[in-house]
């Protein structure tokens, strides 16, 4: 299983700036952390649902990587079809499949490294129509999802910024354990 850090705190306080930071940092070693050329801020809803998150994931994994996803990109192809033809029967599975091979092609990437990924505004990944307390609050799917199967990663370092809510984020990854 791998590492997470949430690191959560008031607005301006430097969370995002400690992230690029680390970034940076991390950066210096390619033969021993992979690392995303940017930050991942949640702030944007299309990483709200599975494939928006790993859509995005893949776009900003460094571009001499982009050869060890051939079974994901494949599998976005016939997702994609299928999807636009209408044919519904296997979707869902199809669904299942192009997401998975992501996951597994991720972990041919990595290899002995270990992944960085950094996430901002972690706390857009919570809804509710109580704003003074998030204690029940929903979590985006893609959430979920991450919690599910990319935690399960050995290698991978989440980072993960936001506002003092997103502790509840932390609940829900505990609880997905």
């Amino acid at each position: 299983r791998g590492s997470t850090v949430i690191i959560s705190g008031e607005p301006g306080i430097g969370k995002t700036s400690l992230l690029q930071e680390i970034r940076e940092h991390a950066a210096e070693r390619p033969q021993d952390i992979l690392v995303t050329r940017e930050i991942l801020d949640l702030y944007n809803i299309y990483t709200h649902t599975p494939d928006g998150l790993v859509d995005a994931i893949w776009n900003i994994l460094p571009p001499a990587e982009a050869g060890n996803f051939s079974s994901y990109e494949q599998q976005k192809l016939v997702y994609g079809k299928q999807q636009a033809s209408g044919d519904f029967w296997g979707l869902e599975e199809q669904h299942r499949q192009t997401l998975r091979a992501f996951r597994d092609d991720l972990r041919k990437a990595i290899g002995g490294r270990k992944l960085l990924l950094l996430l901002d505004t972690a706390e857009k990944a919570l809804y509710t129509t109580n704003r003074t307390s998030y204690v029940d609050a929903d979590v985006a799917e893609s959430w979920s999802w991450l919690c599910e199967n990319l935690v399960e990663i050995p290698n991978l370092i989440l980072l993960v910024a936001g506002r003092p809510q997103c502790g509840q984020l932390k609940h829900h990854l505990d609880n997905t354990n």
